[in-house]
């Protein structure tokens, strides 16, 4: 037979009662939602010392108008603790305390007894700056970048090198503690040295700078042995440096002083025409290039001279193995075949022209180059009468005799003038381009008769190749009668005084260039 414990019984309806009136219950009671977490947020998220920082609470309605408390890194902020607003909000600010430790910092909210509430990071960056370029050469502006410097205060820059520190300027950082700053990379040698930056409250920050060589050149085209200036900056101090055309011909060599400047000169080697690289380096391997054009040119044994002058002429950095003509002027004079460099030599006299500026012109397929030339302007001497000798002399009938007259610019030619008075405001004849010192009145030179006391007048002037006319000979006088010598006879004379006269020249000449 079945037993039933009714105390048993009654237990378990007594919690099953409690139960349903619990379920009953909370089915009548109107939900509330579940609150949401605190929350505060920094703006900025990170600065350096002195950087204000406004710091803003929400969802803080359990704690309306109490006072929380803020910590940063452990340590309570000058402004905490803040009061809860009616909305669960709240708003402050800080200063990041000068002797905070850069790197990353907790900020936190703690409640009356001390729970914490809510945390938020904060970066305290360190004292730091970067460069815009890495290598440069002197005289480049180089833009700085800093950060993490004292905020709102004064940050000086410098250049250090080789024990030696300039001064590049300042500028003011901003509430957060960064600033830029553009300087120019001053003087100094190659090698990687130190922009530095530094604050008034002793934060300090260093960059490195690579300083690569740099060089100019002036003119940066030239022909074979022009002399070329060169500088350069930025090499190794107290070093030899090697200029050279390419890497496998050098042309001169220097020394740079104790901040790796320099200052030389070469001449251009004989290469043929183009653009090439010239190239300095110094013992350390620092180097430099900058492009230089090889042109063609012309050169002149002798830039100024006399009629017939010989005259080398030389070319290079012409187009190769073609033939060169040489002109003077608008003659050419000479002809020459280029070699394989484009180089060529030829010898030309100086024909004759005007004294002055000539032009010397070489071309050679389609390059043509120029030189002036400068024909001598000293006039010949003037000559010495010598027949008729006296004044008021009868003229003999092989006419006028004088000195021959010598000049650098041959040949030389002489003009013949008689007049009827001392002056020669009254001429009667000239005669000009006479090749022989010497001129006899025949034909339709023969002047009418005249007296001793109304004599002629004459006189005579050399003229040189270059045109260069000497001063007039004395004034001598003379009478004329017509005469009737035979006509055999006076030619035989003037052919026996052209044989004398081109016999003196010859003379002359041989013991001029005997002398030379």
């Amino acid at each position: 037979m079945l037993s039933v414990d009714w105390g048993d019984v009654k237990h378990r309806t007594f919690i099953a009662l409690i139960i349903i009136g619990v379920l009953s219950l909370a089915a009548v009671i109107p939900a509330y939602p579940a609150l949401a977490a605190p929350v505060i947020s920094v703006f900025p998220d990170s600065g350096a010392a002195g950087t204000r920082v406004e710091i803003s609470g929400t969802n803080f309605d359990s704690y309306v108008g109490d006072s929380l408390f803020i910590f940063l890194d452990g340590q309570e902020i000058t402004n905490s603790p803040v009061v809860v607003s009616t909305a669960g909000e709240f708003q402050t600010f800080f200063d990041v305390p000068d002797d905070i430790v850069p790197g990353t910092v907790t900020l936190s909210v703690r409640g009356p007894l001390g729970s914490v509430l809510a945390t938020v990071i904060f970066t305290v960056p360190p004292a730091k700056i970067e460069l815009d370029m890495t290598s440069v050469t002197i005289g480049a502006m180089v833009l700085a970048t800093g950060r993490g410097f004292q905020a709102d205060t004064l940050v000086s820059f410098s250049f250090f090198y080789n024990g030696t520190e300039i001064d590049l300027g300042s500028v003011l950082s901003d509430p957060t503690g960064q600033c830029q700053y553009e300087f120019a990379v001053p003087m100094s040698t190659a090698g990687v040295q130190q922009v530095i930056a530094r604050d008034e409250k002793g934060n300090l920050a260093m960059a490195g700078l690579e300083i690569t060589p740099s060089v100019v050149v002036s003119p940066v085209i030239g022909a074979y042995e022009d002399a070329i200036e060169i500088n350069g900056i930025g090499f190794s101090p107290d070093s030899q440096v090697t200029i050279s055309f390419g890497s496998t011909m050098p042309v001169a060599s220097d020394w740079t002083d104790t901040i790796g400047g320099f200052e030389g000169a070469f001449s251009v080697p004989e290469l043929a025409s183009g653009i090439y690289d010239l190239r300095v380096v110094d013992v350390n391997g620092h180097a430099a290039q900058i492009q230089f054009t090889v042109d063609a040119g012309i050169r002149l044994s002798r830039t100024t001279g006399n009629i017939g002058a010989p005259v080398v002429i030389n070319g290079t950095g012409f187009t190769a193995e073609v033939t060169a003509s040489i002109y003077y002027d608008d003659v050419r004079v000479a002809l020459a075949t280029t070699d394989e460099l484009g180089s060529f030599s030829a010898t030309f006299e100086v024909p004759a022209s005007v004294s002055g500026e000539h032009t010397v012109s070489a071309s050679a397929d389609s390059t043509i180059r120029y030189l002036a030339f400068s024909v001598e302007s000293a006039p010949p001497p003037a000559p010495r009468r010598l027949q008729p000798q006296l004044n008021d002399e009868e003229l003999p009938p092989t006419g006028f005799f004088w000195e021959l007259v010598d000049d650098d610019s041959q040949p030389v030619t002489y003009t013949l003038q008689i007049a009827t008075d001392e002056q020669f405001a009254d001429t009667v004849l000239e005669k000009t381009g006479l090749i022989a010192p010497q001129h006899a009145l025949t034909g339709a030179d023969r002047l009418p008769s005249s007296q001793e006391d109304a004599p002629y007048y004459w006189r005579v002037r050399a003229v040189d190749s270059a045109s260069n006319e000497g001063e007039w000979s004395t004034v001598g006088s003379f009478h004329w009668t017509a005469s009737s010598f035979p006509l055999w006879a006076i030619i035989t004379l003037i052919a026996a005084g052209v044989i004398i006269i081109g016999f003196l020249v010859y003379w002359i000449r041989r013991e001029t260039s005997y002398n030379e």
